[in-house]
């Protein structure tokens, strides 16, 4: 999510695509032009039309602690709506990614969900993610259930890399968090 910043000319072509069906090569590559990977939202919204389209890739499932993840979750709604109340003083390009904002999560409009609602949605995410490798075994072999906290080995295992001698990577910290 962060990357859309520095590329805010790839955010009307994500408003404009029909993710309903199947995607094609050709349409992730205009999505996603010059990228190997994507992570984050809203490609992670596709993450079944992805995999249609790209098979042999690993898909990661990141998981954590359900109220951990909603306490962060409205941190940041409330960090884009105080933002939003002061529209006029933005940038345009903040602007358009606000925008951009609210057309993929047009829930923002309504308020905020209940602590309930929101870690119940991202329960039933992990969940179909889950039965559908129960269900298809191509997909199975390609998913890794990552946990946050988990580091480099599960995944540099999963794609047959060393583990670099670099700590992992942590952004997007609740303490650090004033806006994308």
């Amino acid at each position: 999510m962060s990357r859309w910043l520095e590329f805010d000319e790839k955010m009307p072509k994500w408003d404009a695509a029909d993710m309903s069906g199947t995607v094609s090569i050709s349409q992730w590559e205009s999505l996603l032009p010059g990228y190997i990977a994507c992570v984050d939202e809203p490609a992670s919204y596709y993450w079944k039309q992805l995999w249609t389209a790209f098979p042999d890739a690993l898909v990661i499932l990141s998981t954590r602690d359900s109220a951990s993840r909603y306490e962060s979750i409205m941190h940041i709604t409330r960090q884009i709506k105080e933002e939003r109340s002061q529209f006029e003083q933005l940038t345009r390009e903040r602007r358009e990614f606000l925008e951009f904002l609210y057309a993929l999560y047009p829930d923002l409009e309504e308020g905020e969900s209940s602590q309930q609602e929101s870690i119940a949605w991202f329960e039933e995410h992990n969940g179909k993610v889950t039965a559908f490798a129960d269900q298809n075994e191509d997909f199975n072999k390609r998913l890794l259930v990552w946990r946050i906290g988990d580091g480099w080995k599960p995944i540099c295992d999963a794609l047959a890399l060393p583990v670099p001698d670099i700590p992992f990577p942590h952004s997007n910290r609740h303490s650090e968090y004033h806006g994308y």
